[in-house]
């Protein structure tokens, strides 16, 4: 974070342009849902992290609070591989401290219901149609999706 706005610094950008904050989006009274930097966002977007937190709907909820009206979340992640999809809405925790997955993609049916309990009033989900290289799993070849939910 340091490097990031030093560099923005050296840009000559103001830190209402560009700068770098951390924070915790799961926790609902950190800085985050304070500062009014941080509200009434157009679009977040997070891309290939959601398998990795163990409760989607918990961080997918906190994404849509900082939207404004209107406003988008988008998700790029893995499908779920067809040998694991039984085509129903559950989604079996894989989490480990070596290797810290959550879960091993979503389908459309999961990452429909996940935006509507979240708030959502819309959304959408595509399917990458080439393979990424997705290591160290079983499959090294896996597709990507990219999701939309909007509020109202």
């Amino acid at each position: 974070m340091k490097l990031y706005n030093e560099t923005s610094a050296q840009l000559n950008l103001e830190p209402q342009r560009m700068r770098a904050v951390q924070g915790d989006l799961m926790d609902s009274n950190g800085p985050a849902f304070q500062d009014e930097d941080f509200r009434d966002f157009d679009l977040a977007v997070m891309s290939m992290a959601l398998h990795h937190v163990p409760d989607p709907l918990a961080m997918l909820r906190a994404l849509v609070r900082l939207l404004k009206p209107g406003g988008r979340v988008v998700i790029i992640d893995w499908t779920l591989d067809t040998a694991q999809d039984d085509g129903t809405d559950v989604v079996t925790p894989q989490y480990s401290t070596q290797y810290p997955v959550a879960y091993h993609g979503f389908n459309q049916q999961q990452m429909a219901k996940l935006f509507k309990e979240a708030g959502c009033v819309a959304s959408d989900y595509q399917v990458h149609p080439e393979p990424s290289h997705c290591p160290p799993m079983s499959n090294p070849w896996r597709h990507l999706f990219f999701a939309k939910g909007e509020i109202a």
